[in-house]
């Protein structure tokens, strides 16, 4: 039986990202792409617990460079990330049952804690949290960005993962160089390194206050060690990364220092 995989992604319905994966993917399993009508970057796994989220589905034949024989559906959603996820798994697939979930392939890398604000591994973590395994995949250039290097690399996790499933779920995030395929110097399993940004703030007055507009392009800290996806990039390897949702700390010391609070 031909396994069904959720497709979604934080750049928008229309990204070539998402496209140039579902290409890659279509002559091997059935596809349903449910994705934000807009550009939801930095959204992280946020809910619209309030708004009402309207879906439609739309004719995926114009992305596609060639004619499958499975099926392929695709929905565009007027919502986050995390909300196209939640809908493809929980309503269109509602009684259907998803194999599978990719988020991605996002314009610019998701390294270290990037993936706390990333929209493209909140997506992921939707799927995750629901018992079914998600891959997040970024390639590291905003210009310019090579998506094929990840889309084959990401047909390749995806066949490996479903051949030897696991009893639990998955949740792995892919950086891929921007490099011809040539340079790219091998793939390492990674944890998360150390990085942060901040936000420059544009301050704009209007008529009835204030509008501050943010760009997250400030790098403030980075420690690429090895070990870590930011060495791996650095040093043009594709990082792939086992991820959990446990932000617990467990190795600090903050926890003796609060044992005031229960004696």
């Amino acid at each position: 039986m031909v396994k069904t995989l959720l497709v979604t992604n934080d750049d928008g319905i229309d990204a070539p990202g998402i496209w140039t994966l579902v290409n890659s993917l279509t002559a091997f399993y059935d596809i349903t792409v449910v994705a934000p009508h807009k550009d939801q970057s930095g959204t992280s796994s946020s809910v619209s617990i309030k708004k009402p989220i309207h879906t439609t589905e739309i004719d995926p034949l114009p992305y596609l460079t060639f004619k499958s024989s499975n099926k392929i559906r695709a929905y565009s959603v007027e919502g986050t990330p995390a909300d196209s996820c939640i809908v493809g798994i929980e309503c269109i697939h509602e009684s259907e049952g998803i194999d599978l979930v990719i988020s991605g392939i996002n314009r610019g890398a998701n390294l270290g804690w990037d993936t706390l604000v990333s929209g493209t591994v909140g997506a992921a973590m939707q799927g995750y949290v629901r018992g079914i395994s998600a891959i997040a995949v970024s390639v590291t250039a905003i210009e310019n960005t090579i998506y094929t290097n990840a889309a084959d690399f990401t047909l390749r996790v995806i066949t490996g993962l479903l051949k030897n499933p696991n009893n639990n779920p998955a949740l792995i995030n892919i950086n891929v160089p921007n490099l011809d395929p040539s340079e790219i110097k091998g793939i390492d399993i990674t944890k998360l390194g150390e990085r942060s940004w901040a936000e420059s703030i544009t301050k704009i007055p209007t008529k009835s206050g204030v509008t501050y507009q943010f760009a997250r392009d400030r790098k403030i800290f980075q420690n690429a060690i090895k070990g870590t996806d930011l060495y791996s990039i650095e040093n043009n390897r594709i990082s792939v990364t086992p991820m959990s949702i446990d932000l617990s700390d467990k190795s600090s010391n903050v926890s003796k220092s609060l044992s005031f609070l229960t004696n």
